[in-house]
């Protein structure tokens, strides 16, 4: 489930118990931080409180802050420089993450509540949506705008980028906020190392599709992580669900024919990452197989196929060999470089300035 989704959740939560919170956002950071911008932490004024904005070296202050924002209903727009230690002592930790974030800490209002049911709109659609947040302590000059057509410079920027930004107009200071829509992993093949894929991909957010043509694989209970499970033939996948740029196939049946079959219907596609199973020699002889039903893989198609599939990072069980599948799909679809943190020089997240 991703950070949205359970924030919307607690969000719901708080209003059957009828309690009273406040909801804490990262809207910018200057150097290096745990979080980054979008990162948000929903309070509870009983304490309780679900997401983070840090690694845990920040919750506390915020929780405290929180209550002074839940009791005055008035937001706060906060600082936190962990570059100066004088600074960092005074919330009782080391930080030591050489970066300024500012989080800005909203109390319940019928702004926050518009703000939530168009969030719960967009993760319900799974369509994306940006929305600017103009930067103010005080709570009755909250403004945010919503934008799902993406017209202009601001929106079209966090659209291309991805992610969330600080951004400045007329000395005025916007919080532009991106909200994805939710990667989706199509698995082709129910074999039980399908589990820990499907597992793992659920855990980061991933919507899960499982397809089999053996109806004793989709038993709910091994795949109760999976969005949905698909008895049949792969190109009964292809025809009811869709596929986009946030889409990833995998063919993990262990089947030289279902796996055909799924790689037939793929091909024709805008699916951007098909991953194969096995040695490389296994895709090849698919690649022969479909070229005696005179369907070519091209040299087009075999940009977007992953064969093998994974990272190496030595996996041999199934479970390492599923963090080495998802490692590699969060790695493309991110645009990461998949190695070692400490031979990069640049910064590890990378910054998004308008």
């Amino acid at each position: 489930m991703r950070e949205s989704e359970i924030i919307i959740q607690e969000w719901k939560r708080a209003l059957d118990d009828e309690k009273k919170f406040a909801l804490a956002t990262v809207v910018s950071v200057n150097g290096s931080a745990y979080r980054r911008s979008g990162a948000k932490m929903l309070i509870r004024e009983d304490g309780k409180w679900f997401g983070a904005i840090s690694g845990g070296c920040l919750e506390g202050d915020a929780l405290r802050k929180a209550r002074m924002v839940i009791n005055s209903k008035e937001a706060k727009l906060i600082t936190y420089d962990t570059i100066n230690e004088e600074s960092a002592k005074s919330l009782g930790v080391g930080l030591g993450c050489e970066g300024i974030i500012e989080v800005l800490i909203e109390p319940d209002s019928d702004s926050l509540s518009t703000y939530f049911k168009h969030l719960q709109d967009a993760l319900s659609a799974d369509a994306e949506l940006v929305i600017y947040l103009k930067l103010s302590t005080n709570s009755n000059s909250i403004e945010r705008q919503y934008h799902s057509t993406f017209s202009d410079n601001w929106a079209q920027k966090a659209v291309s980028v991805k992610a969330s930004f600080f951004a400045e107009n007329d000395d005025e200071k916007w919080f532009v906020e991106f909200i994805p829509k939710a990667n989706k992993l199509y698995i082709f093949g129910a074999g039980y190392d399908a589990i820990p894929v499907a597992e793992l991909a659920a855990s980061i957010g991933w919507k899960v599709i499982v397809n089999d043509d053996c109806a004793a694989h989709l038993i709910p209970k091994r795949f109760a992580c999976a969005e949905n499970m698909v008895c049949g033939t792969p190109d009964l996948v292809i025809r009811d669900y869709p596929f986009d740029a946030q889409s990833a196939a995998l063919l993990i049946s262990h089947n030289f024919e279902f796996d055909k079959k799924a790689l037939k219907s793929l091909l024709p596609t805008d699916v951007p990452y098909i991953g194969i199973l096995g040695p490389n020699k296994r895709a090849q002889k698919l690649y022969e197989a479909l070229a005696e039903e005179n369907v070519e893989v091209t040299e087009l198609h075999k940009e977007r196929i992953f064969a093998p599939v994974g990272l190496h990072i030595g996996a041999e069980t199934p479970a390492e060999i599923a963090i080495s599948i998802i490692s590699e799909m969060m790695s493309f679809f991110k645009n990461a470089t998949a190695k070692n943190l400490r031979e990069r020089k640049a910064p590890i997240h990378q910054r998004h300035l308008a």
